[in-house]
């Protein structure tokens, strides 16, 4: 989960119910965000060095103009913050931001480009690679009504989600450590400032070498749900 205040739908309702359901029940608890991994992120190259790992409606487009600043971490860092915090008693009862690095998508694409050589990619044969605010409303409100509809839609859902994703993080700005501050949240870099995790930069240029975890083996998948190929084990 990243930062943002709750759309009123989707994956947020769930995740903020069992936080208020520990509240409620005075539980000690310690909640963490971890911002956008670097592996959503990934932009493909003309050579397709990157092709595994270019995951369709998530990293193969840049929501709005790209440059919405936003929170970013590794996936492999997770578990080292993770520890710090939880066995910090500071951290009781309450919300953390953990992230490594605040940039742009523009400057996300700008570090590929330096590090693989490669100008970066920006047409697909999925819809375009920048996506507009406007045009992100229009899919959220389609993904909606469609659940309105059939709430076992788990393509609707789906959609709706990564949308809500992209608006959030793309185009409103919410996931920075300053909306974080607003909301009550600790942040990361300030209760540990001699703990940082893997550089963008470096994170790329693990990835061209074949030496990045990739938790995305499974785009295939991803790829038959789009195209209606997969059953919708719902209903």
């Amino acid at each position: 989960m990243f930062v943002r205040a709750s759309s009123g739908s989707g994956r947020d309702v769930n995740k903020l119910a069992i936080l208020d359901a520990a509240q409620r029940a005075h539980l000690p608890y310690t909640h963490i965000d971890v911002g956008w991994l670097y592996h959503n992120i990934i932009p493909a190259l003309p050579s397709g060095r990157t092709a595994d790992r270019v995951i369709p409606n998530i990293n193969d487009r840049i929501p709005g103009d790209g440059s919405t600043r936003v929170a970013l971490t590794c996936l492999d860092d997770v578990g080292l913050y993770v520890a710090h915090i939880i066995a910090d008693p500071r951290t009781l009862n309450r919300k953390v931001l953990a992230y490594t690095e605040v940039m742009s998508m523009n400057e996300t694409c700008a570090i590929m480009e330096e590090v693989s050589g490669e100008k970066v990619e920006k047409v697909y044969k999925l819809p375009a690679f920048q996506v507009t605010a406007d045009e992100l409303a229009v899919i959220t409100d389609m993904a909606r009504q469609k659940l309105c509809e059939d709430p076992t839609d788990f393509m609707a859902n789906g959609a709706l989600i990564i949308t809500e994703y992209l608006v959030s993080w793309g185009v409103r700005g919410d996931n920075t450590p300053e909306t974080a501050t607003y909301l009550g949240f600790l942040d990361f870099k300030e209760l540990y400032p001699g703990i940082c995790g893997q550089s963008l930069k470096s994170f790329f240029g693990d990835v061209l070498q074949g030496k990045a975890t990739n938790p995305f083996q499974a785009r295939h998948f991803y790829e038959d749900v789009l195209e209606g190929k997969v059953e919708n084990p719902f209903k």
